[in-house]
């Protein structure tokens, strides 16, 4: 999952660009990215993060890349950002990842044990490391069964979870009505509010 920069540098003002296109095999947390981030930083951009097709082969028929593999991307990328210090070094840039970050909610605390390991030499600790991962926000396209967004809502604030839909790929009149039903009854700020400020 790496920056595909297709943009003019004007356009780089704009909020809300996705870049879901693979490289030459780096997550965003590489540092031939870093020039990107330095600009994204200073325009304060949204940058919103969906998963591509991993570099690995499908086992089988019952085992397709966008079921299993691409919230694992998600994860390996947010994780890189943070454990590279990227995420720390450019704060201002907004960064919303797709489908409720993947497997982060549950494997965060896991994660960050990597900070308390001399041998890792990460530039963060445990604690930072969470916080950084506390600072993405989190759509909930294709994630709205219970035990996901019950993950989600134990690990991220409130306030970092927006609305996602995954329209062409998911029909909108249904996941509408699938997350009315079992989530944003009472948080309908996270509808609108927060995204307005996003933007």
């Amino acid at each position: 999952m790496c920056l595909n920069l297709h943009s003019e540098e004007q356009h780089l003002e704009d909020s809300g660009r996705v870049y879901t296109s693979y490289g030459k095999g780096q997550y965003l947390g590489h540092s031939s990215f870093q020039p990107i981030w330095k600009r994204f930083n200073e325009l304060q951009t949204v940058v919103f993060i969906h998963p591509s097709e991993a570099p690995t082969t499908i086992v089988d028929r019952y085992a397709p890349q966008p079921l299993i593999d691409y919230p694992q991307e998600t994860t390996r990328t947010a994780a890189d950002l943070v454990l590279t210090g990227t995420r720390a070094a450019f704060p201002d840039v907004k960064i919303i990842l797709s489908h409720a970050g993947g497997t982060l909610p549950f494997l965060a605390q896991r994660i960050a044990m990597i900070g308390d390991l001399p041998s890792f030499q990460c530039p963060r600790n445990a604690r930072e490391i969470l916080s950084d991962f506390r600072s993405f926000y989190y759509d909930t396209a294709l994630s709205s069964s219970v035990p996901q967004l019950k993950a989600l809502l134990a690990f991220a604030d409130s306030s970092k979870i927006l609305f996602g839909s995954d329209v062409p790929y998911a029909p909108l009149s249904t996941a509408i009505v699938t997350m009315r039903k079992r989530f944003f009854r009472t948080k309908s700020k996270t509808n609108n509010e927060i995204v307005v400020k996003l933007f």
